[in-house]
């Protein structure tokens, strides 16, 4: 999420010099992203998934705001905003496959946030990479439309700019007031409306 904060050129010619420079780690993470993109076509295990998430998609994609809906379900009636976002990406050729494309997109932007971060230049940031990829490996089931991977992963997001703000390695006004922004912006999407 932290390449929204500069210029996407920039950001492109990054990642052409990454690629250049670490074949290897670019290769697997090019596999990894294979292997959990075909993983997020799987049917989903979650049980809420069958029970009101796809449905609370449906009335999303189909219907304007109707008034009432948690007395036809009380379920119908939570609100999350994920399931917005969700429902946005039910387009061609992703029809009723859209939360598969969320969980997915969820998950490469927070692996691109924690890669850009720099935690290894802070000590004990070795540690810290090592235990949010365990956090990433937690949401694995990109399969389902469940809003709990998505606040797990915008946590991370979140924990990850509040420890650049309070590193010693990142004082710059710059930094500091773009990583405040970003755990600002992340902190209102967690919340529900």
């Amino acid at each position: 999420m932290s390449f929204i904060k500069s210029n996407p050129s920039h950001q492109v010619l990054k990642l052409k010099s990454f690629l250049g420079v670490n074949p290897i780690p670019s290769l697997i993470g090019f596999v990894i992203l294979l292997v959990v993109g075909s993983l997020a076509l799987t049917a989903p295990a979650n049980y809420d998934s069958g029970l009101y998430h796809f449905q609370s998609i449906r009335w999303l994609n189909e219907f304007p705001v109707v008034l009432g809906l948690g007395n036809v379900h009380g379920r119908l009636g939570f609100n999350q905003a994920y399931f917005s976002f969700v429902g946005l990406l039910n387009f061609f050729p992703f029809f009723n496959r859209g939360y598969a494309l969320g969980g997915l997109l969820m998950l490469v932007i927070s692996a691109a946030t924690l890669m850009e971060a720099r935690l290894k230049d802070i000590r004990g940031g070795w540690w810290l990479n090592i235990w949010i990829f365990v956090a990433f490996i937690g949401v694995s089931n990109t399969a389902s439309p469940s809003p709990d991977i998505a606040v797990t992963l915008v946590e991370s997001c979140i924990f990850i700019f509040l420890l650049q703000i309070y590193s010693r390695k990142f004082q710059t006004v710059d930094d500091v007031a773009s990583n405040v922004a970003m755990v600002l912006l992340l902190s209102c999407l967690v919340v529900t409306p």
